[in-house]
């Protein structure tokens, strides 16, 4: 389980790694339109607005939000939800699948989260800003996944004259 940066002190070295790794079930894109191209298939609050290929909101009162409805999720199922925040200057968001929370969001990023559905009541996407959220929202995919135990077995190469990478071999 080394951790170390591949140097050339560690070529020929192998590693075995233990992990979770999230595989796509069917490989079915859940949201139309996640990249904001047109002003469609969204629902807004009023803080909203599609424009230049991205979602953006401004500084309101109250949490706000813009959702997408009928995105056909299945109760108790592991979803990937990639998304990407940006011109951020106030304020955060967070995701919710289903009627279950992401993790809240205050930065500039490309975030990855991986959240179980709860679908009582809510076959959506919903991104809620809070009420201080002024930035942009673009990118959004929503897969559904399944997590398997994985092992990996890395060694460590030359790739360069002078670089060095650890490159996986096998993932049982």
């Amino acid at each position: 389980d080394d951790t170390d940066t591949a140097v050339v002190g560690k070529v020929g070295t192998m590693r075995y790694r233990t992990g979770t790794e999230y595989v796509e079930v069917t490989g079915i894109e859940l949201i139309t339109n996640g990249d904001f191209a047109t002003d469609t298939n969204w629902i807004k609050d009023s803080e909203w607005t599609i424009s230049g290929g991205k979602a953006n909101a401004a500084n309101s009162v109250s949490y706000h939000r813009i959702l997408q409805g009928e995105v056909s999720l299945s109760d108790a199922t592991l979803y990937r939800l990639v998304f990407t925040v940006s011109n951020l200057t106030s304020g955060g968001v967070i995701c919710v699948v289903g009627n279950n929370n992401g993790l809240g969001v205050t930065a500039n990023g490309t975030y990855t989260q991986y959240v179980t559905s709860s679908t009582p009541s809510g076959d959506r996407l919903q991104i809620a800003s809070n009420p201080t959220f002024t930035g942009s929202i673009d990118d959004v995919s929503l897969m559904e996944v399944t997590a398997e135990d994985a092992s990996y077995a890395d060694m460590c190469m030359q790739t360069g004259s002078s670089t060095y990478e650890w490159v996986n071999i096998v993932r049982n």
